[in-house]
């Protein structure tokens, strides 16, 4: 039985040759890509639970403390160092001025007269100092940038209702729970977090903006009921921000 033999041309071998050239190029971009994507999800869940304060909100009604921010901290700061973005992250002027006041404070801590109270606060400002680490060392170009801007939009969303049923009258004044137990923290919470809720309403859809007014005006009410005379300062520097940006755009 004679035996046929398919000949192939030369230009389909090339054009194979091609294909399969790019597809073993194009695989660490795709890799990279999907690297980049889950970094950059660990990042908005992680910006999100900092500020809508949730964590703390479940353990009020009496759930146990699933330690989820320390887990999310780990898992954020091992991306970082991972990805090798600490030391870009070390690098930026701001984390120069952090780092050269937490040695300050470290040096410092065995001169205070309350060493223990000294030493509980500094904890708490090593924390604050890992958070920027995790949102500058993840937070790369303009895409990532929007991402953390409308997690803190979207946890402000959150925080407010949670700060209204939780809220707690000292005297006239409208305090929470939690880290956000005095009137001062609960206003600089509202005015830092509510450009980003503008922010997030003017990139949402029709639905979404009908939705984010409550929070909106939730917030205003609820800043001006904590009486902080540091909540009066902070909101006119975001006003007077807000029109020097406006102005000059």
């Amino acid at each position: 039985m004679p035996i046929e033999t398919a000949s192939l041309k030369p230009s389909s071998l090339i054009q194979d040759r091609r294909n399969a050239t790019a597809s073993t190029a194009n695989r660490p971009i795709e890799e990279a890509s999907s690297s980049a994507g889950g970094a950059l999800a660990v990042l908005t869940i992680y910006v999100f639970m900092l500020y809508s304060r949730i964590f703390e909100a479940t353990m009020v009604v009496g759930l146990p403390n699933l330690y989820l921010m320390l887990m999310l901290s780990c898992i954020a700061l091992t991306i970082v160092l991972i990805k090798g973005e600490f030391a870009r992250a070390m690098r930026m002027p701001a984390a120069i001025l952090l780092v050269s006041f937490t040695i300050w404070a470290i040096v410092d801590v065995p001169f205070s007269q309350w060493k223990s109270e000294s030493v509980t606060k500094l904890i708490d400002w090593v924390k604050s100092v890992a958070t920027f680490l995790i949102i500058a060392g993840l937070t790369k170009d303009i895409k990532s940038m929007r991402r953390v801007f409308s997690a803190i939009g979207y946890g402000v969303a959150a925080s407010v209702p949670l700060l209204a049923l939780m809220n707690r009258h000292y005297g006239d004044r409208v305090g929470s729970v939690g880290s956000l137990g005095n009137a001062n923290e609960v206003a600089f919470h509202i005015w830092f977090g509510l450009p980003f809720l503008i922010f997030l309403f003017f990139h949402s859809n029709s639905i979404l903006k009908i939705a984010l007014v409550f929070p909106i005006l939730l917030s205003l009410a609820l800043a001006v009921k904590t009486g902080s005379r540091a909540g009066v300062i902070m909101a006119l520097a975001v006003s007077l921000l807000a029109f020097w940006k406006v102005s000059f755009a």
